[in-house]
C-alpha cells in the first residue's frame, strides 16, 4: 500500500499505530499465507528451538508460537523475537527466509509513520537495526557488517552486533546503551587480537607506539583511538554514573564502524 495516500487525505497515524499495523503485517505473513503453508514448510517446526535460543518456556500446542508473538509484548521484544526466527529460518529454509526479509523490508519502507528501522544483511542471515544517517549507517554500519563476515573476523562480528541489537532495544533503558558501548568496546579489543596475533591484548595494546605500524594509519587516527578507548573505558564501567543520551551511542557505533574499515581494509 503507498503510503503516500495517508499525506494525500491528511491522514495522521501515529508511531504506536504503525508499530501495530508493521507487527500485524508480518504475523499475518508469518502464520496465515502461503509462504509458511504446511505443504512447503511448518513454522511450528522450529518453536522448540526459537523457545530454546531465546529463552522462553516451550509450550507445545498449536497456538504457542503465535502467541510468542502477540499484541501483549512490547513492539522491541517483539523485534528481538522475530530477528531470532529470522536467524533459525536462514538455517532451516533460506529462500523462504529470504522472501521474509525482502517483505519485512517493503513493510518498514511503506509504514505511514517512520518506524525507524532498516533491515540489514549480516553474514549468514539478516537483523534488524535502528535506522540512523542513511550515509553513515550505509558506509559505516553496513560495510563494517560486510567487511566482518570473513570467518577470521567471526569474534570482532558478533561482538558488532551483539552492541547493535542492544543499541535496538536501549530506549529510554541507560543498562542496555551502556552493553552496547561495551560490545562496541569488545568489538575493537577483538580487533587488536586479530592485527596484533596476541590473544591478551585489548586497544590499549594496539595504541601503542610499538604496535601502531601495525595498523597502516597515521599517529592522528592513534590519538583519536586513544580518546575513543579512554571515553568507552570510563563510560561502560558499572560504576560509572556519567549520563549519555542514544544519539551520543549512536556515534559510538558508528566511530567504532570507521575504525574497523580503517584498519582491516
Amino acid at each position: 500500500m503507498d503510503k503516500g495516500i495517508f499525506a494525500r487525505f491528511n491522514i495522521k497515524i501515529d508511531l504506536k499505530e504503525s508499530q501495530k499495523r508493521f507487527r500485524n503485517k508480518v504475523n499475518n505473513i508469518l502464520f496465515h499465507s502461503v509462504l509458511f503453508g504446511k505443504e512447503s514448510f511448518d513454522l511450528n517446526k522450529i518453536n522448540f528451538q526459537f523457545c530454546n535460543d531465546y529463552g522462553l518456556k516451550f509450550e507445545n500446542y498449536s497456538y504457542a508460537f503465535e502467541i510468542h508473538l502477540s499484541d501483549n509484548i512490547l513492539f522491541e521484544e517483539y523485534l528481538l523475537r522475530l530477528i531470532c526466527i529470522i536467524e533459525i529460518l536462514f538455517e532451516k529454509a533460506p529462500d523462504i527466509a529470504n522472501d521474509l526479509c525482502g517483505l519485512i523490508d517493503k513493510y518498514i519502507n511503506e509504514s505511514p509513520t517512520d518506524l525507524n528501522l532498516r533491515i540489514v544483511k549480516s553474514k549468514k542471515s539478516y537483523s534488524i537495526f535502528p535506522k540512523g544517517s542513511e550515509l553513515l549507517d550505509d558506509k559505516l554500519v553496513d560495510d563494517s557488517l560486510n567487511i566482518l563476515t570473513k570467518l577470521k573476523y567471526e569474534s570482532v562480528r558478533i561482538a558488532f552486533e551483539k552492541g547493535l541489537k542492544e543499541y535496538l532495544q536501549s530506549s529510554h533503558d541507560e543498562s542496555k546503551m551502556k552493553n552496547c558501548l561495551r560490545d562496541m568496546h569488545l568489538s575493537m579489543d577483538e580487533l587488536s587480537i586479530i592485527v596484533l596475533k596476541d590473544k591478551n591484548v585489548g586497544v590499549k595494546h594496539l595504541i601503542k607506539n610499538e604496535n601502531w605500524s601495525k595498523t597502516g594509519l597515521n599517529n592522528y587516527y592513534k590519538k583519536m583511538l586513544f580518546e575513543y578507548n579512554d571515553m568507552l573505558d570510563k563510560l561502560s564501567k558499572h560504576s560509572s554514573t556519567t549520563k549519555f543520551s542514544e544519539k551520543e551511542v549512536e556515534s559510538v557505533i558508528y566511530l567504532t564502524g570507521l575504525f574497523i574499515r580503517l584498519i582491516l581494509e
